[in-house]
């Protein structure tokens, strides 16, 4: 299809290969085969890809609808909201490879992932996560990113959502790169786990742990974010919820290892977790410790117990009990625990020894 515009009130359904290069789609479309976009299109109805959709020019729509079910390549060219009630969701898998831009509403559930591409891929709409987000390339630019289930993870690429509310209530935010949020809420059961097992997740504003939130650590040794996992924040810190921490690689550690696990780079911690669970036979202290300029949340093993051991610890006699004793003792008839007084001593000379 090139340059021209196809109308009507039926569903059209393409089942083989599709070729569009320019011009205007005004009636819902189902695409089960492969499709090529290699000039400007603009779709104002609903477009269902159940096949393999290849984005390489712009595509813009006027309160239009765009259904993922299978998969999306965006390689190339904009992705252009003409109205105000345009939308995109993705089931499937939306792949991106460009440094591009997207001005439409966008809600996934399954999986998108910047996979090539040093620049910059810009969400200039609302974008709803509750699947998994991928930054393994460059940087992902969001205005506004709430997640309430699934996964978001660095691995490899960047994430910048300071143009508007980041709101994590649910699922998990992971990985090793940086977060720039102006606050980046964990709320809601949601999970932060910082490093690639192990390693340093920066965030580039304030961080908000929330009394339901649950923070994993992961500790191979005592180099900070190389062995352990470190949290880097720029701004303010809230601590509240649960602490998870585990050891990784084979790693045992020895009494008197310290490990600064979050960082505030202006000096402002305040809260503490609720619940703080470590891995079994250790004892670990935890302080905020200023080596500077910022202040670091601090964990140091105060003891490690060899599993199948126990401690030694014999359980003590308060001091009532012992003056009970004492006063026993006083009173003693030493006749009267060998021989009770209403039994003579023959009936126990074949029971009793006494040994001297």
């Amino acid at each position: 299809m090139t340059g021209s515009s196809l109308q009507g009130t039926d569903d059209l359904t393409v089942s083989n290969l599709f070729s569009w290069s320019g011009g205007t789609v005004d009636t819902d479309i189902n695409l089960n085969g492969t499709t090529n976009i290699t000039g400007n299109v603009r779709i104002d109805t609903i477009l269902t890809n159940s096949g393999t959709m290849n984005i390489g020019a712009d595509y813009s729509s006027d309160d239009g609808s765009l259904i993922n079910n299978s998969t999306v390549n965006w390689t190339a060219g904009d992705i252009i909201e003409l109205g105000s009630a345009a939308s995109i969701t993705n089931n499937g898998t939306f792949n991106i490879s460009g440094n591009n831009a997207n001005g439409i509403n966008f809600t996934n559930t399954g999986t998108l992932s910047k996979t090539a591409g040093a620049g910059t891929t810009s969400f200039t709409g609302s974008f709803a996560n509750s699947g998994t987000v991928n930054a393994n390339n460059g940087l992902l630019v969001f205005n506004g990113y709430s997640q309430t289930a699934g996964l978001t993870k660095l691995a490899g690429g960047n994430i910048d959502g300071t143009g508007g509310t980041t709101n994590f209530n649910g699922g998990t935010l992971a990985g090793v790169g940086t977060y720039a949020a102006t606050d980046l809420n964990i709320n809601n059961g949601a999970t932060l786990a910082p490093g690639g097992s192990p390693g340093t997740l920066n965030i580039t504003g304030n961080l908000n742990l929330g009394s339901t939130s649950t923070t994993l650590i992961e500790l191979g040794g005592t180099n900070q974010g190389v062995d352990y996992d470190f949290i880097n924040v720029t701004g303010n810190v809230v601590l509240d919820g649960t602490l998870n921490v585990s050891l990784f690689g084979g790693f045992t550690g020895t009494t008197g290892n310290q490990f600064d696990i979050i960082r505030s780079g202006t000096s402002s911690m305040t809260g503490s977790f609720a619940t703080s669970n470590f891995p079994t036979g250790y004892s670990f202290g935890s302080s905020i410790f200023s080596p500077g300029s910022v202040l670091d949340y601090r964990l140091e093993i105060l003891g490690i117990t060899p599993s199948g051991t126990s401690s030694g610890t014999v359980p003590s006699a308060s001091v009532d009990e012992v003056l009970v004793l004492e006063e026993n003792y006083d009173n003693l008839n030493i006749d009267d625990i060998i021989f009770p007084p209403d039994e003579s001593e023959e009936e126990y000379d074949d029971q009793v020894q006494i040994c001297t």
